[in-house]
């Protein structure tokens, strides 16, 4: 559960204009004392909501390197049935789709009308649901093999380090407007980011499976 569920800006100026409007002139003293107690909690939240963010993401890229590096060469190219992915394909699919998150990231964004965090446990239920066949856009189908293990674990591990400079830069809390899923409308960064994450533990799933056949 995340320290921070609401626009902790427009939540700013509402409460501020509530404390202004509701206090009579002799309470009204004590309002800049409320207000300010007000920003340092929001401040503290929003510092917690970004390191519990940077901790689930990390936690989940680890598990993912961890399951790659654990296969071998063959292991990681060979197919385990047929019509599906290797585990070097799966692995280069969450890559492509780990950088065009941080791509989203570190892209404009404006103030967000809503809980930011609103959309996380509908993504979470999707990308969780094992039962449930999903298909890959064209944008993020992998590479045909072979894919060598050694590019792979770097290149995730450099993306591991690009998000953790996101999320340390950017207002999480912010809207991307530029691009949305079908059905789920325009994420926050923070919802993007649980994207990343729930994506990451679907496929990371998916790969332990095919380890077993391999």
């Amino acid at each position: 559960m995340l320290f921070v569920e609401v626009n902790y800006i427009s939540a700013y100026y509402k409460i501020k204009d509530n404390v202004q409007s509701q206090f009579t002139p002799s309470i009204a003293v004590f309002a800049p004392i409320i207000l300010n107690q007000f920003t340092v909690t929001l401040s503290i939240n929003l510092k917690l909501m970004k390191t519990e963010t940077l901790n689930k993401v990390t936690e989940t890229t680890d598990q993912l390197l961890k399951v790659i590096s654990s296969l071998s060469e063959e292991q990681l190219n060979k197919i385990p049935f047929e019509g599906s992915w290797t585990a070097g394909q799966v692995t280069d699919h969450i890559s492509q789709s780990f950088d065009g998150v941080i791509k989203i990231i570190n892209d404009k964004a404006v103030p967000t009308e809503r809980e930011p965090g609103e959309k996380i446990e509908p993504i979470k239920n999707l990308f969780l649901d094992f039962t449930t066949k999903m298909t890959s856009p064209e944008f993020v189908l992998p590479a045909r093999p072979p894919h060598k293990k050694e590019i792979l674990v770097n290149h995730l591990s450099m993306l591991k380090k690009q998000i953790t400079d996101a999320i340390n830069k950017q207002d999480l809390s912010f809207t991307y407007t530029d691009f949305e899923i079908p059905g789920f409308g325009k994420f926050t960064r923070l919802e993007w980011i649980n994207f990343l994450i729930y994506h990451m533990q679907r496929h990371t799933h998916q790969i332990k499976n095919i380890q077993q056949l391999v």
